[in-house]
């Protein structure tokens, strides 16, 4: 004898909650996704020239803090992290990438700074020349300059016992990349 409830069959309901992306999406009117992604690169290019000015004053606040650790240098390579991750952010999203590398690698220096209660100014400072070198408003590097600048960084992190992602722009360089920082804006 089979149990009664083997013998039903039973229908399951499934409830998708609306959302206000589910409800965008399937509003009628909508774009295309190329359309889109054309008009989301477009509104970017609108942020470039002021964006660009940004990222020129966040290395400058860089030059600033690298130069004076007198006071309290602890609490200012946790100054020096949030700016130098706004620099990466910034830079990312413009296409930067060797001035989003030198930016990452000053954070990671930093970090083992902190960690070791050790600072050492003379690293610090190279890494904010490089990222100063790398800046929007200085003279375009050539691709195999910043790899050469990067590859130094690198070594100024490996001394430190710092070790560097395998796949990091220096690790596999590609000449035809984006990896020249764009020349500088008019």
């Amino acid at each position: 004898m089979t149990h009664p409830l083997h013998t039903k069959s039973r229908s399951v309901v499934t409830h998708v909650p609306q959302t206000r992306l589910t409800s965008l999406v399937n509003r009628p009117g909508g774009m295309w996704r190329d359309q889109a992604i054309a008009e989301a690169e477009r509104r970017v290019e609108e942020l470039r020239a002021t964006s660009m000015d940004v990222i020129d004053d966040e290395i400058g606040q860089l030059e600033a803090m690298g130069a004076d650790f007198s006071c309290r240098p602890h609490e200012q390579l946790t100054d020096i992290k949030r700016v130098a991750d706004r620099v990466i952010t910034l830079a990312g999203t413009f296409g930067l990438s060797s001035l989003s590398e030198a930016a990452k690698r000053l954070c990671d220096l930093t970090n083992a700074f902190a960690d070791r209660e050790f600072i050492d100014r003379g690293s610090i400072e190279v890494h904010i020349r490089a990222i100063r070198l790398f800046g929007p408003k200085s003279p375009a590097v050539r691709a195999e300059a910043a790899l050469t600048i990067l590859l130094e960084l690198r070594k100024v992190l490996e001394h430190f016992g710092v070790a560097i992602p395998d796949d990091a722009p220096d690790s596999q360089f590609d000449p035809e990349s984006d990896f020249e920082v764009p020349a500088k804006l008019a």
